[in-house]
């Protein structure tokens, strides 16, 4: 029988949250942005809307990629 040590929440892990985190982020600064920039251009904040959106998608998947990743422990 092997002796395993117990599965414990580590670096990677926490590594992975954080950047899962920052995508929330870009996600949610759109919003905070058009409040900023009310009365301003709609086509300026549309832009940034969809560019942060793809940002924070590529972002969170990244950070999920990283938490489910399979490294080697040694």
């Amino acid at each position: 029988m092997e002796n395993k040590s117990p599965k414990t929440v580590g670096t990677k892990e926490g590594l992975g949250a954080g950047i899962t985190a920052l995508g929330v982020v870009y996600i949610l600064l759109p919003s905070l942005s058009a409040q900023i920039a009310a009365g301003k251009n709609d086509t300026l904040v549309s832009i940034l809307t969809g560019a942060l959106w793809v940002f924070g998608v590529f972002t969170v998947l990244a950070g999920i990629a990283v938490m489910v990743a399979k490294f080697d422990d040694n």
